[in-house]
């Protein structure tokens, strides 16, 4: 069920309870301007088509979730290494104006996130909006691009269609073990860990790391 980020103010809140001092510094970090500039450019309104409007758990605000997708790939970190960032480092939670008590996401709350907006043509539209705002308000110049500039929705595709062949895997697995247990007590240890047990988190890789893994673990044929 959509629901919008909070806008009242909480006494937990990193800029209600922390001194002037230690605001001010955070403010001279990435999380000022990230928070001033970056975080009210990402219009929620227009995801709300994706969510059921009447049923279901809220979902983890949209600007934090895009906004971690954004965060992602700009420090390039795995999704462990982002969410505990966002759970642990007060930088992260005065970037996204938010409390310890509301730092923590699962995993697969992030996952479910990044399959919802790629599967959607409408997200990739809402996507372009937003980088074009902050090219706007950067005041860049895109006449020119770097052939090894990240692009986000490209590296979120690519870890889709990575998702897609681990489900395809896991799905087979499954298969093997119900109608031929002894045959999948053979298999090495690997092919549990990585494709049943992991399922799901194929995209905790580093953004750079992306192409690799989805070579690795889809070989092209011989």
């Amino acid at each position: 069920m959509f629901r919008p980020k909070r806008i009242q103010k909480s006494i937990f809140d990193p800029d209600v309870y922390l001194p002037d001092e230690k605001v001010n510094a955070l403010e001279k970090t990435w999380a000022g301007p990230f928070r001033r500039e970056i975080l009210p450019l990402i219009d929620e309104e227009r995801f709300r088509p994706l969510y059921c409007p009447d049923n279901g758990r809220p979902n983890v605000p949209v600007a934090i979730m895009t906004g971690l997708c954004i965060l992602k790939e700009h420090f390039n970190l795995t999704d462990e290494a982002l969410l505990g960032s966002l759970e642990f480092d007060l930088r992260w939670q005065y970037a996204f104006d938010i409390t310890s008590l509301e730092s923590h996401i699962c995993q697969k709350t992030l996952h479910n996130f990044r399959v919802l907006v790629t599967s959607q043509d409408k997200a990739r539209e809402i996507f372009v909006d937003v980088t074009g705002k902050i090219i706007q308000r950067s005041n860049l110049s895109t006449e020119k691009q770097r052939l090894d500039s990240t692009h986000i929705i490209s590296n979120m595709s690519n870890l889709t269609r990575l998702g897609l062949f681990v489900r395809t895997i896991k799905s087979f697995l499954k298969q093997v073990e119900k109608r031929h247990p002894k045959v999948y007590k053979q298999l090495p240890a690997v092919y549990d860990k990585v494709y049943v047990k992991r399922s799901g988190y194929f995209a905790d890789v580093k953004s750079s790391k992306g192409q690799e893994t989805a070579q690795k673990m889809c070989p092209a044929p011989v």
